[in-house]
This record gives C-alpha cells, sequence and structure tokens, in this order.
C-alpha cells in the first residue's frame, strides 16, 4: 500500500508528468492557425501521442500493482487492461474525431480515476493532487483538436 495521506508531488514528478502534456497542449493551441495538410498532421500526431500515453500509463499501473501489498489488485489490473486496450483502439482507429474523442474522455477518465485509486493506496497519495490537472491538461488539449477538426 502506499501513503495515501501524502499529497504532496515531488519536484521530479511534477517536470515528468506535464512535460508529456506539452505535446498536446502545443498540438491543441497550433491547429487553430494552420492549413488543413498541417492541421491534418498536427492531429494525428496527437492522436499517436495519446495512445502512447496510455500504453505508458498502463505500464505505470501495471509496475505500481507490484508494489502493492497483498499483491496486484483486481481494480489495478482492470485498469491497466482498460489503459492498454484504450490506447490500442485509439492507436488503429481511422476516424480522427473518435479517435480524438476517445483520447479527451480517457484523460478525463484518468482524471477522475486516479485521486480515487490513491485513496484505495493503489497508487502514490500524490496521484490525488497530480493526475487531475495533469490529465485535466491533456483533456482540454483534445477538446480543443476535437473543435477544430469540427469547424
Amino acid at each position: 500500500m502506499y501513503d495515501t495521506s501524502d499529497h504532496q508531488i515531488p519536484t521530479r514528478s511534477l517536470v515528468l508528468g506535464y512535460l508529456p502534456m506539452a505535446p498536446l497542449v502545443i498540438a491543441g493551441i497550433l491547429v487553430w492557425f494552420v492549413g488543413p495538410l498541417t492541421l491534418a498532421f498536427l492531429v494525428t500526431a496527437a492522436i499517436y501521442w495519446s495512445a502512447i500515453l496510455f500504453f505508458f500509463l498502463a505500464g505505470v499501473r501495471r509496475g505500481l500493482s507490484f508494489f502493492t501489498e497483498g499483491g496486484p489488485q483486481p481494480a489495478q489490473l482492470l485498469t491497466m487492461g482498460l489503459l492498454f486496450a484504450l490506447g490500442l483502439v485509439i492507436f488503429i482507429m481511422p476516424y480522427a474525431i473518435i479517435a480524438v474523442l476517445l483520447c479527451g474522455l480517457g484523460f478525463a477518465g484518468i482524471a477522475v480515476l486516479d485521486p480515487r485509486a490513491a485513496r484505495r493506496g493503489e497508487v502514490p497519495g500524490f496521484f490525488a493532487a497530480l493526475r487531475p490537472p495533469q490529465m485535466g491538461v491533456a483533456a482540454a488539449s483534445m477538446v480543443s483538436l476535437f473543435f477544430a477538426l469540427l469547424f
């Protein structure tokens, strides 16, 4: 079990947590100032980057489960499997607008589920403070991409 009372986010976790969100934020801003070809490139890159992030987050969840007292919990394994499956679906989705929507929903889901996992001791306590704004930034970036595709 992890210390669920410690919500102080380590500096290293802040840097390593937000740095991978930068490409999504950049894409979410740039899509409003580029032509159709660059828009397609930015959306595709953001989709693939998001899929990679979901694969990574699945691995993080699995890795953390090895250190859970009493062994991996069913919720940890289920979350790991769902994150991996979401990454896979996003990676092979032929429709950009659906992939972007799935990315946004996936990031929003992590923002809600990780604080709960922190309270159950399945992840470090600081995830409760880190994940909502971190994943909120990613989800907002995907919302920007979604609307750029619509207009």
